[in-house]
Protein backbone atom coordinates (compact mmCIF):
# COMPACT_ATOMS: atom_id res chain seq x y z
CA UNK A 1 0.00 0.00 0.00
CA UNK A 2 2.86 2.35 0.83
CA UNK A 3 4.46 1.67 -2.57
CA UNK A 4 1.18 2.40 -4.35
CA UNK A 5 0.83 5.66 -2.43
CA UNK A 6 4.36 6.75 -3.31
CA UNK A 7 3.79 5.84 -6.95
CA UNK A 8 0.56 7.84 -7.03
CA UNK A 9 2.28 10.86 -5.47
CA UNK A 10 5.12 10.67 -8.00
CA UNK A 11 2.59 10.86 -10.82
CA UNK A 12 0.29 13.61 -9.52
CA UNK A 13 2.97 15.89 -8.04
CA UNK A 14 4.11 17.21 -11.48
CA UNK A 15 0.46 17.97 -12.29
CA UNK A 16 0.17 20.14 -9.19
CA UNK A 17 3.43 21.88 -10.17
CA UNK A 18 2.05 22.66 -13.63
CA UNK A 19 -1.25 23.91 -12.23
CA UNK A 20 0.62 26.10 -9.74
CA UNK A 21 2.79 27.61 -12.47
CA UNK A 22 -0.22 28.30 -14.67
CA UNK A 23 -1.93 29.96 -11.70
CA UNK A 24 1.10 32.17 -11.14
CA UNK A 25 1.15 33.18 -14.80
CA UNK A 26 -2.51 34.05 -14.67
CA UNK A 27 -2.01 36.25 -11.61
CA UNK A 28 1.13 37.94 -12.85
CA UNK A 29 0.05 38.62 -16.43
CA UNK A 30 1.77 37.74 -19.69
CA UNK A 31 5.27 38.52 -20.95
CA UNK A 32 5.95 40.40 -24.18
CA UNK A 33 9.28 41.03 -25.89
CA UNK A 34 11.04 44.29 -25.07
CA UNK A 35 14.18 43.78 -27.15
CA UNK A 36 17.57 42.07 -27.22
CA UNK A 37 21.00 42.58 -25.73
CA UNK A 38 24.23 40.88 -26.79
CA UNK A 39 27.18 39.87 -24.62
CA UNK A 40 30.44 38.71 -26.18
CA UNK A 41 33.31 37.02 -24.34
CA UNK A 42 36.48 37.90 -26.30
CA UNK A 43 39.42 35.65 -27.05
CA UNK A 44 41.96 38.46 -26.77
CA UNK A 45 44.94 38.78 -24.42
CA UNK A 46 45.95 39.15 -21.61
CA UNK A 47 44.02 35.93 -21.00
CA UNK A 48 44.41 32.63 -22.80
CA UNK A 49 41.12 31.05 -21.79
CA UNK A 50 40.56 27.41 -22.67
CA UNK A 51 37.89 26.47 -20.09
CA UNK A 52 34.38 27.92 -19.71
CA UNK A 53 32.67 27.54 -16.33
CA UNK A 54 29.06 28.39 -17.24
CA UNK A 55 26.27 28.82 -14.68
CA UNK A 56 22.79 29.68 -15.95
CA UNK A 57 19.81 30.24 -13.64
CA UNK A 58 16.49 31.48 -15.00
CA UNK A 59 12.89 31.59 -13.84
CA UNK A 60 11.18 31.45 -17.22
CA UNK A 61 12.40 31.21 -20.78
CA UNK A 62 14.17 29.03 -23.31
CA UNK A 63 17.89 28.31 -23.50
CA UNK A 64 19.70 27.31 -26.70
CA UNK A 65 23.39 26.39 -26.59
CA UNK A 66 25.10 25.77 -29.91
CA UNK A 67 28.41 25.94 -31.73
CA UNK A 68 29.74 29.23 -33.05
CA UNK A 69 30.71 29.45 -36.73
CA UNK A 70 34.23 28.29 -37.57
CA UNK A 71 35.09 31.88 -38.46
CA UNK A 72 33.97 33.29 -35.08
CA UNK A 73 36.45 35.76 -33.56
CA UNK A 74 34.94 35.43 -30.08
CA UNK A 75 34.99 32.83 -27.31
CA UNK A 76 31.28 32.98 -26.46
CA UNK A 77 28.43 35.11 -27.75
CA UNK A 78 25.04 35.33 -26.04
CA UNK A 79 21.92 36.94 -27.42
CA UNK A 80 19.49 37.68 -24.59
CA UNK A 81 15.86 38.26 -25.52
CA UNK A 82 14.25 40.30 -22.76
CA UNK A 83 10.54 40.03 -22.08
CA UNK A 84 8.62 42.22 -19.64
CA UNK A 85 5.52 41.32 -17.69
CA UNK A 86 2.58 43.09 -19.34
CA UNK A 87 5.15 44.85 -21.54
CA UNK A 88 6.64 46.76 -18.64
CA UNK A 89 10.32 47.39 -17.95
CA UNK A 90 13.24 48.00 -20.29
CA UNK A 91 16.14 46.12 -21.85
CA UNK A 92 18.61 48.41 -20.07
CA UNK A 93 17.22 47.62 -16.61
CA UNK A 94 16.97 43.85 -17.20
CA UNK A 95 19.65 41.43 -16.04
CA UNK A 96 22.55 40.52 -18.29
CA UNK A 97 25.24 37.88 -18.62
CA UNK A 98 28.53 38.50 -16.83
CA UNK A 99 31.98 37.00 -17.17
CA UNK A 100 35.26 37.21 -15.32
CA UNK A 101 38.56 35.35 -15.23
CA UNK A 102 38.80 32.60 -12.62
CA UNK A 103 42.38 32.05 -13.68
CA UNK A 104 44.59 32.58 -16.71
CA UNK A 105 42.87 29.70 -18.54
CA UNK A 106 39.36 29.64 -16.96
CA UNK A 107 36.57 32.14 -17.56
CA UNK A 108 33.43 32.08 -15.40
CA UNK A 109 30.25 32.97 -17.32
CA UNK A 110 27.05 33.57 -15.35
CA UNK A 111 23.46 34.53 -15.92
CA UNK A 112 20.99 34.85 -13.04
CA UNK A 113 17.46 36.12 -13.54
CA UNK A 114 16.97 36.43 -9.76
CA UNK A 115 14.61 33.47 -9.91
CA UNK A 116 15.35 32.55 -6.29
CA UNK A 117 13.51 35.70 -5.22
CA UNK A 118 9.73 35.92 -4.95
CA UNK A 119 8.47 35.82 -8.53
CA UNK A 120 6.40 38.99 -8.06
CA UNK A 121 9.66 40.90 -7.55
CA UNK A 122 11.03 39.87 -10.93
CA UNK A 123 9.18 41.52 -13.83
CA UNK A 124 11.35 39.94 -16.54
CA UNK A 125 11.67 36.66 -18.44
CA UNK A 126 14.60 35.79 -20.67
CA UNK A 127 15.45 33.62 -23.68
CA UNK A 128 19.16 32.85 -24.09
CA UNK A 129 20.89 31.87 -27.33
CA UNK A 130 24.52 30.99 -26.60
CA UNK A 131 27.21 30.24 -29.20
CA UNK A 132 30.47 28.60 -28.11
CA UNK A 133 33.74 28.43 -30.03
CA UNK A 134 35.06 24.98 -30.96
CA UNK A 135 37.90 23.49 -28.96
CA UNK A 136 36.93 24.76 -25.50
CA UNK A 137 36.47 22.77 -22.30
CA UNK A 138 32.97 23.36 -20.92
CA UNK A 139 31.67 23.02 -17.37
CA UNK A 140 27.92 23.54 -17.63
CA UNK A 141 25.36 24.02 -14.84
CA UNK A 142 21.77 25.01 -15.66
CA UNK A 143 18.83 25.59 -13.31
CA UNK A 144 15.50 26.63 -14.82
CA UNK A 145 12.08 26.93 -13.22
CA UNK A 146 10.04 26.88 -16.44
CA UNK A 147 11.41 26.63 -19.97
CA UNK A 148 12.78 24.35 -22.66
CA UNK A 149 16.49 23.67 -23.18
CA UNK A 150 18.23 22.70 -26.43
CA UNK A 151 21.96 21.89 -26.44
CA UNK A 152 23.73 21.02 -29.72
CA UNK A 153 27.50 20.73 -29.29
CA UNK A 154 30.41 19.15 -31.15
CA UNK A 155 34.22 19.26 -31.17
CA UNK A 156 34.60 20.46 -27.58
CA UNK A 157 35.24 18.81 -24.22
CA UNK A 158 32.51 18.58 -21.59
CA UNK A 159 34.04 18.43 -18.11
CA UNK A 160 30.80 18.90 -16.13
CA UNK A 161 27.13 18.65 -17.04
CA UNK A 162 24.30 19.29 -14.57
CA UNK A 163 20.85 20.37 -15.72
CA UNK A 164 17.81 20.72 -13.44
CA UNK A 165 14.46 21.98 -14.75
CA UNK A 166 11.13 22.14 -12.92
CA UNK A 167 8.98 22.31 -16.04
CA UNK A 168 10.26 21.99 -19.60
CA UNK A 169 11.53 19.68 -22.34
CA UNK A 170 15.26 18.97 -22.63
CA UNK A 171 17.04 18.12 -25.90
CA UNK A 172 20.73 17.25 -26.13
CA UNK A 173 22.76 16.43 -29.22
CA UNK A 174 26.40 15.77 -28.35
CA UNK A 175 28.76 14.45 -31.04
CA UNK A 176 32.44 14.06 -31.90
CA UNK A 177 33.64 15.39 -28.57
CA UNK A 178 35.78 14.58 -25.55
CA UNK A 179 33.89 13.86 -22.36
CA UNK A 180 35.53 13.98 -18.92
CA UNK A 181 32.44 14.58 -16.74
CA UNK A 182 32.07 11.63 -14.39
CA UNK A 183 28.53 12.27 -13.11
CA UNK A 184 26.47 14.00 -15.85
CA UNK A 185 22.94 14.66 -14.63
CA UNK A 186 19.86 15.78 -16.58
CA UNK A 187 16.53 16.08 -14.75
CA UNK A 188 13.12 17.64 -15.28
CA UNK A 189 10.05 17.37 -13.06
CA UNK A 190 7.53 17.92 -15.84
CA UNK A 191 8.75 17.38 -19.39
CA UNK A 192 10.55 14.96 -21.67
CA UNK A 193 14.26 14.27 -22.21
CA UNK A 194 15.78 13.52 -25.61
CA UNK A 195 19.49 12.78 -25.87
CA UNK A 196 21.54 11.83 -28.93
CA UNK A 197 25.15 10.92 -28.17
CA UNK A 198 27.34 10.14 -31.18
CA UNK A 199 31.05 9.26 -31.10
CA UNK A 200 31.63 10.61 -27.63
CA UNK A 201 35.24 10.02 -26.57
CA UNK A 202 35.19 9.29 -22.84
CA UNK A 203 38.39 10.32 -21.06
CA UNK A 204 37.67 8.65 -17.70
CA UNK A 205 37.32 4.99 -16.76
CA UNK A 206 33.84 5.48 -15.26
CA UNK A 207 30.93 7.65 -16.37
CA UNK A 208 27.60 7.59 -14.53
CA UNK A 209 24.84 9.19 -16.58
CA UNK A 210 21.61 10.02 -14.75
CA UNK A 211 18.49 11.18 -16.60
CA UNK A 212 15.16 11.42 -14.82
CA UNK A 213 11.74 13.00 -15.17
CA UNK A 214 8.60 12.79 -13.08
CA UNK A 215 6.17 13.25 -15.94
CA UNK A 216 7.48 12.72 -19.46
CA UNK A 217 9.32 10.35 -21.78
CA UNK A 218 13.04 9.65 -22.00
CA UNK A 219 14.55 8.80 -25.39
CA UNK A 220 18.30 8.13 -25.70
CA UNK A 221 20.21 7.32 -28.89
CA UNK A 222 23.80 6.09 -28.64
CA UNK A 223 26.04 5.80 -31.71
CA UNK A 224 29.65 4.80 -31.12
CA UNK A 225 32.04 4.07 -33.97
CA UNK A 226 35.30 5.26 -32.37
CA UNK A 227 37.77 3.63 -30.02
CA UNK A 228 37.21 4.71 -26.44
CA UNK A 229 39.10 4.70 -23.18
CA UNK A 230 38.39 1.29 -21.59
CA UNK A 231 35.92 1.58 -18.76
CA UNK A 232 32.29 1.48 -17.69
CA UNK A 233 29.49 3.77 -18.88
CA UNK A 234 26.36 3.62 -16.75
CA UNK A 235 23.04 5.02 -17.96
CA UNK A 236 20.47 5.38 -15.16
CA UNK A 237 17.20 6.40 -16.84
CA UNK A 238 14.07 6.89 -14.73
CA UNK A 239 10.60 8.21 -15.50
CA UNK A 240 7.78 8.19 -12.96
CA UNK A 241 5.12 8.57 -15.64
CA UNK A 242 6.36 8.03 -19.18
CA UNK A 243 8.19 5.67 -21.51
CA UNK A 244 11.92 4.96 -21.61
CA UNK A 245 13.46 4.21 -25.02
CA UNK A 246 17.09 3.43 -25.81
CA UNK A 247 18.42 2.96 -29.36
CA UNK A 248 22.06 1.82 -29.57
CA UNK A 249 24.72 1.33 -32.21
CA UNK A 250 27.74 -0.01 -30.32
CA UNK A 251 30.87 -1.93 -31.34
CA UNK A 252 30.42 -5.70 -31.04
CA UNK A 253 33.26 -6.01 -28.52
CA UNK A 254 31.47 -3.77 -25.99
CA UNK A 255 29.84 -5.61 -23.08
CA UNK A 256 26.21 -4.72 -22.39
CA UNK A 257 24.13 -5.25 -19.26
CA UNK A 258 20.47 -4.19 -18.92
CA UNK A 259 18.19 -4.09 -15.90
CA UNK A 260 14.65 -2.91 -16.64
CA UNK A 261 11.60 -2.41 -14.46
CA UNK A 262 8.15 -1.16 -15.40
CA UNK A 263 5.41 -1.15 -12.76
CA UNK A 264 2.72 -0.69 -15.38
CA UNK A 265 3.79 -1.20 -18.97
CA UNK A 266 5.67 -3.49 -21.34
CA UNK A 267 9.39 -4.26 -21.42
CA UNK A 268 11.15 -4.97 -24.72
CA UNK A 269 14.85 -5.76 -24.40
CA UNK A 270 17.17 -8.44 -25.85
CA UNK A 271 16.40 -11.85 -24.46
CA UNK A 272 13.46 -12.45 -22.19
CA UNK A 273 12.34 -10.87 -18.96
CA UNK A 274 13.64 -7.76 -17.21
CA UNK A 275 17.39 -8.27 -17.51
CA UNK A 276 20.01 -9.06 -20.13
CA UNK A 277 23.77 -9.56 -20.08
CA UNK A 278 25.81 -10.01 -23.24
CA UNK A 279 28.00 -13.10 -23.43
CA UNK A 280 31.20 -11.02 -23.55
CA UNK A 281 30.31 -8.72 -20.64
CA UNK A 282 32.70 -10.19 -18.08
CA UNK A 283 35.74 -10.04 -20.40
CA UNK A 284 34.93 -6.77 -22.22
CA UNK A 285 37.26 -3.84 -21.53
CA UNK A 286 34.45 -1.41 -22.33
CA UNK A 287 31.12 -1.99 -20.63
CA UNK A 288 27.77 -0.25 -21.03
CA UNK A 289 25.31 -0.73 -18.19
CA UNK A 290 21.69 0.38 -18.42
CA UNK A 291 19.30 0.82 -15.49
CA UNK A 292 15.87 1.52 -16.96
CA UNK A 293 12.87 2.24 -14.78
CA UNK A 294 9.37 3.63 -15.15
CA UNK A 295 6.34 3.52 -12.87
CA UNK A 296 3.81 4.06 -15.64
CA UNK A 297 5.03 3.54 -19.21
CA UNK A 298 6.83 1.19 -21.56
CA UNK A 299 10.52 0.34 -21.83
CA UNK A 300 12.14 -0.44 -25.18
CA UNK A 301 15.83 -1.19 -25.82
CA UNK A 302 17.23 -1.90 -29.27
Amino acid sequence: MRKNLLRTLSIITPLFISIFLLGCIGQLGTYSQLGEKEVTVPTQVPFNWSTVRMDLQTSSGEIIIQMAPDTADYFIKTVITVKGRNGEGSVEDANTMTYEADSDDVVAVEFDSDWHEIVQNNPYAYDLEISIKKGVKLELNIEVSSGNIEVVLTEIEIAMLEVDVSSGNLEFELSNMDFSATFPKITTSSGSITAHLADVSYLTTQTDWKMSCSSGNIAVTLQQTITNTPGTRVFDLHSSSGSVTVDTTLPSDYGVNIDAHASSGSITIPGDGESYTSSNFASATTKYEFELDTSSGNIKFS
